[in-house]
Order: C-alpha cells, then sequence, then structure tokens
C-alpha cells in the first residue's frame, strides 16, 4: 500500500506527542468524507451536492487503513485499502492546491457582502439592467463566476472543518501529506487556516434565475428575524434544493405559495469558493416571477 494520507499535529494540542480525541477525531472523519467526495468525483466525472455512497464497492474503494503513530509531535498514517481507487488520493490534493497557495499569499476575498449583492441584483432587475436566464440555460451554459467545479469545493470544505483546532490555537501547526504518484505536502497554521477558510467559505450570488417549482416548506428558525430558509422543488428536474430568505417581507410573500403548486420565482445560485452545483445547489430568493 504505497498511496496514503498523513496528518502531523505540531504545537499545545499535540503536547507529550498526543492530540485529544475531539481534536483527532474531527480530523478523521472529515479526511474519509474528502476521500468520500473525490472518489465520486473521480468516478462519475463530477460530484453534487448531498451525494453519498452507496454499496459495499464504494465503501471498499474508499477505505483508509489507520496505520501505527508516528514519532513526531503527533503524526498518524492512513493508507488506502487494497481495493482503493486510483486516483482519489491525487483528487484531494488537486483540490487544496489552489486554495492553499491563495491561503499562503494571503489573497483578499473580494467582493460586497451577500446582503448588498441581493440589493443589487434587485435593483439592476428592477432597473432592467440584467436578464433573468432559463434554469435550463443555467446548467447547458454556467454563470461565468462559476469558475471552480463543485468538487473542489466539496472537498475543500471537508478540509476546512479539520483545520478549526488550528485556527483556535495559535502557535499550533497542522500537516497533511497525500501520496498517489507524487507527494503533496500542505502545512497549516493559524493564520494560512484562516486565510483557508475565509477563501473556501466566501459566498456570491449568481446572476438571477427563472426556476419553476413546488415550495414544500419555509423555516424561520429559532428567534431569527432574517435569513429563512425554504424547500424548493424544482419541477424543471424533481430535486429539492434549499430557497435562502433574506427578509421578513420576503417570507411573507412566499408564505401563501407553500405546497399550493408550481409557480415561477427568480432566485440567484449562492456560489461558494467560486463553485456551484447547479442541480442542487443552495439559491437566493430575489422575487416572484410577474409572468
Amino acid at each position: 500500500m504505497n498511496e496514503y494520507i498523513e496528518i502531523k499535529f505540531d504545537g499545545g494540542i499535540a503536547d507529550k506527542h498526543q492530540v485529544s480525541v475531539r481534536d483527532l477525531g474531527r480530523s478523521l472523519v472529515h479526511l474519509q468524507s474528502a476521500m468520500d467526495r473525490a472518489y465520486l468525483d473521480v468516478k462519475h466525472g463530477k460530484v453534487w451536492k448531498h451525494a453519498r455512497l452507496s454499496g459495499v464497492k464504494a465503501f471498499q474503494e474508499t477505505a483508509l487503513i489507520v496505520g501505527e503513530p508516528e514519532k513526531g509531535s503527533y503524526l498518524l498514517k492512513m493508507f488506502q485499502s487494497p481495493d482503493g481507487k486510483k486516483g482519489t488520493i491525487k483528487r484531494i490534493a488537486k483540490a487544496l492546491t489552489a486554495p492553499f497557495k491563495a491561503a499562503q499569499n494571503e489573497a483578499a476575498v473580494l467582493g460586497y457582502s451577500l446582503e448588498n449583492q441581493i440589493a443589487n441584483t434587485r435593483n439592476a432587475l428592477h432597473h432592467k439592467q440584467i436578464a433573468v436566464r432559463k434554469f435550463a440555460d443555467l446548467v447547458k451554459e454556467p454563470d461565468e463566476a462559476i469558475v471552480r467545479v463543485y468538487g473542489d469545493r466539496s472537498i475543500s470544505k471537508e478540509v476546512d472543518q479539520i483545520l478549526i483546532a488550528v485556527r483556535k490555537n495559535p502557535g499550533v501547526k497542522l500537516t497533511l501529506t497525500f501520496e498517489e504518484g507524487g507527494k503533496s505536502i500542505f502545512e497549516f497554521d493559524a493564520k494560512t487556516a484562516a486565510a483557508f477558510h475565509r477563501l473556501v467559505s466566501h459566498r456570491a450570488l449568481g446572476g438571477p434565475v427563472l426556476y419553476r417549482g413546488e415550495l414544500r416548506s419555509l423555516d424561520r428558525g429559532p428567534k431569527q428575524h432574517r435569513n429563512y430558509k425554504g424547500r424548493f422543488i424544482n419541477a424543471d428536474n424533481g430535486k429539492t434544493v434549499t430557497l435562502h430568505i433574506f427578509s421578513q417581507e420576503d417570507y411573507d410573500f412566499l408564505a401563501p405559495h407553500i405546497r399550493t403548486g408550481d409557480f415561477d420565482i427568480i432566485a440567484a445560485p449562492i456560489i461558494e469558493h467560486d463553485a456551484f452545483d447547479p442541480v442542487g445547489g443552495d439559491i437566493q430568493f430575489l422575487g416572484l416571477s410577474k409572468k
């Protein structure tokens, strides 16, 4: 078994060559999740939101075998199983390369807050400065702002969860090594981990799209005065997506339409880390269609 993933903790949380179950457990769970997302991307040529492994073979092909802890602050190596699918570990390293380099260079996250983007898009729609696309056109020709495949975002978000312990503990370092036909090493300190988080969690709105479907539910959340969510069944593909609802006024516009059949809304794809799954990605409510 020559293919492996190695995780190394340095600093305070690895005192006496030991780490807490919480920090290690979270790291292993999200490394396995990154492995699963990479496997789906390699196998199908893409990975979609909420996709999960199915069948015994898929779990065999994504298994990581934990080796003995090695000397160091705390170093653990996980080997790909003999049944592992080729290219999976390499796919994780590929997804991390661009955001890691940007984080090292402290690349700025450009753009306005989501609230300002919603207001600007609505103003442009009101003054007919931008056109509303059909959903079928979005699938065929994705928004120009979506420059990264969704698999990269999906994998990077899992690794970002591993870095929580690093971001919260100055002086701690975490090194991830991926070996499959070549070695890729990513070393994170608190500063790099924080920059990585800003990059992979940044959200932006795509252009407005006409969606037709049924509003299955609305959820105000506990003691929230805005940023509600709904579940919207897209009539074009039968997929249920999360519909983000910014204000109480928006919520009141939508409430009469719960489970009343198909109707038209204008919404914008929520692009995270320059990626969006057009089939099942989250969308931001902008208004009811006047057609």
